[in-house]
C-alpha cells in the first residue's frame, strides 16, 4: 500500500515537472513569435501601459512618456493593426516585418480645429477678453468627442532583435512618427495655415 502511495505520489511530481517544462517551452516560444511581439506592444501603446511598452523596446533610450493631452491620447488609443506580413528572419536571430496600421489622421483633426479657432477669434479686439488657450482646448474636445474622427492607413518596418533572450522590437523613425501623430509635420503645416490666414485678414 505504501508503495502504492508512493507511486502515485512520484506520478504527481512528474506531472508537475512536465506542466512547469511545457509553461515555460510555450511561452518561450510566444516571446519569440515575432507577430505575436508586435501586436502585443501596440496593444500596449493603445491601452497606455508604458511600463509593457518599453519591455517590448530593445533600447531605453527610446522613451515613450505619457501622453501630454487629449489629442495625444486619441492618437494613441486608436492605433489599430491591419496586417503584418513579410516577416523575414536575419542573420543575428531577429527578424524584420512590415505593418500597415489604421491611425487618426491628426493633420484633419488639427485643421479643422485651426479653422474653428481662425472663425472664433475673428472680430476680436484686443478689449474683449478671449482665452485663445481654453478655447482651443474646448475645440479640441469636442471635436475628439464628437466619435467620428477621420483615420488613414500608414506604414512601417520593424526591426525585432534578441535582447536578454527575449525578442523585441528596434525603435525607427517611422515606428516615432506614427506614436506621435507625424506631429512636427503637421505643425509646420498649421503654421502655413495660420500664416496665410492672417495675410488673407490683411488683404481685406
Amino acid at each position: 500500500m505504501d508503495l502504492k502511495k508512493r507511486f502515485f505520489r512520484l506520478l504527481w511530481v512528474l506531472i508537475l515537472i512536465i506542466g512547469v517544462v511545457l509553461m515555460i517551452y510555450l511561452a518561450q516560444k510566444k516571446a519569440d513569435n515575432p507577430e505575436a511581439v508586435i501586436r502585443k506592444f501596440f496593444d500596449a501603446i493603445r491601452t497606455n501601459q508604458l511600463q509593457e511598452v518599453s519591455n517590448y523596446l530593445v533600447t531605453d533610450d527610446f522613451q515613450v512618456e505619457e501622453p501630454a493631452n487629449a489629442l495625444g491620447n486619441a492618437i494613441r488609443s486608436n492605433i489599430q493593426i491591419i496586417k503584418i506580413d513579410s516577416i523575414v528572419s536575419s542573420d543575428n536571430a531577429g527578424y524584420t516585418a512590415d505593418v500597415t496600421l489604421e491611425v487618426l489622421d491628426v493633420r484633419q483633426i488639427m485643421s479643422r480645429a485651426t479653422l474653428q479657432m481662425m472663425l472664433l477669434s475673428q472680430g476680436k479686439t484686443d478689449q474683449e477678453k478671449f482665452d485663445a488657450d481654453r478655447e482651443l482646448s474646448a475645440i479640441y474636445d469636442a471635436i475628439l468627442g464628437s466619435g467620428s474622427l477621420p483615420k488613414k492607413q500608414t506604414f512601417c518596418n520593424l526591426t525585432l532583435e534578441k535582447k536578454n533572450g527575449r525578442l523585441k522590437i528596434l525603435p525607427n523613425e517611422s515606428l516615432q512618427k506614427i506614436l506621435d501623430g507625424e506631429m512636427s509635420e503637421n505643425l509646420q503645416f498649421i503654421e502655413t495655415i495660420m500664416k496665410n490666414g492672417a495675410t488673407d485678414q490683411n488683404d481685406n
